[in-house]
C-alpha cells in the first residue's frame, strides 16, 4: 500500500508516467497507460471503496431451476483491468492470485500480503514503461 500512501518505491516514476500516458476520464491510448490506469483502479477501489466496486453479487440458477447467489465475484467492468494487467504484465498466475485475494477483501477479510501484491504489480508495470523507449 505504499503507493496509496504517496511512497512507493518508484513513486516518481508513477507520478510522471500518469501524468504522462493517464487521461483525466476513459481509457488511455498506449498499452503502458491503460496498464498504469487499470492497476490504478484496483488499487483505488481496493483501499478507498474494500473492493465493493470490483465484486458484485451474481444470481445463477442451477439445473433444478433454484436461484443461488454467488457473492463477490469480479464485476465485468473490473475484469477487463485485470486482464489488461495480467497481459501487460504476462504474470497470469500472479493475477489470478491477485483477484482471489481482492475478493477476499470485498468479504471483510483483508489478506495481509493485498498491499505487497498491488505494489509489485504497480512496480512491473512502472519498469517495464520506463525501459520503453516509446515513453521516455
Amino acid at each position: 500500500m505504499k503507493y496509496w500512501n504517496i511512497q512507493g518505491q518508484h513513486q516518481d516514476l508513477y507520478d510522471k508516467y500518469w501524468d504522462t500516458l493517464v487521461p483525466d476520464s476513459g481509457e488511455a491510448d498506449t498499452p503502458e497507460g491503460e496498464a498504469l490506469r487499470a492497476i490504478g483502479r484496483i488499487y483505488y477501489d481496493v483501499y478507498n471503496n474494500g473492493a465493493c466496486n470490483i465484486c458484485e453479487t451474481e444470481e445463477i440458477c442451477d439445473d433444478d431451476g433454484n436461484y443461488e447467489y454467488d457473492d463477490h465475484t469480479i464485476s465485468l467492468f473490473y475484469e477487463s483491468f485485470f486482464d489488461t494487467i495480467a497481459s501487460f504484465t504476462g504474470d497470469h498466475d500472479k493475477v489470478r492470485e491477485l483477484k482471489q485475494k481482492v475478493k477476499r477483501v470485498s468479504q471483510g477479510n483483508w489478506p495481509e500480503d493485498i498491499g505487497f501484491l498491488l505494489d509489485n504489480f504497480t512496480d512491473k508495470i512502472l519498469q517495464k514503461i520506463d525501459n520503453q523507449p516509446v515513453v521516455k
